[in-house]
């Protein structure tokens, strides 16, 4: 499946996309690493302000960080404990697991905001 989306409209679309779970689509036009508003229901109480990363995360879906790694979504250190400390504060095993397994060093989430 492949989506041409304007720039602005891609990353609410992108983000939303990705908390539902879609992962054999091709996105372009648009920065994967850009935050913006998103709504989770079963997850967030209000809409929150993500990048597709996190949506992922707070959705309790770790394998879709690859293909936004392959799209290119930033993941640097700091995004990466971010991820790590949203699982972790989900307790979800599957979720906590993959973002460990990216960087297994002790994790400090001191001064992380997750989104809930």
């Amino acid at each position: 499946m492949s989506f041409d989306v304007t720039p602005r409209a891609a990353a609410w679309t992108i983000t939303a996309l990705f908390a539902c779970g879609v992962s054999a689509s091709v996105f372009r036009s648009t920065d994967l690493s850009d935050s913006e508003p998103a709504r989770i229901p079963l997850r967030l109480h209000e809409p929150a302000t993500l990048t597709p990363l996190e949506a992922a995360v707070i959705s309790e879906r770790a394998y879709m960080i690859r293909p936004l790694r392959d799209r290119g979504a930033r993941l640097d250190a700091n995004e990466l404990r971010t991820l790590r400390c949203i699982a972790q504060a989900r307790k979800d095993r599957g979720t906590i697991a993959y973002p460990a397994e990216l960087d297994a060093s002790p994790l400090n989430c001191e001064g992380v905001k997750a989104p809930f």
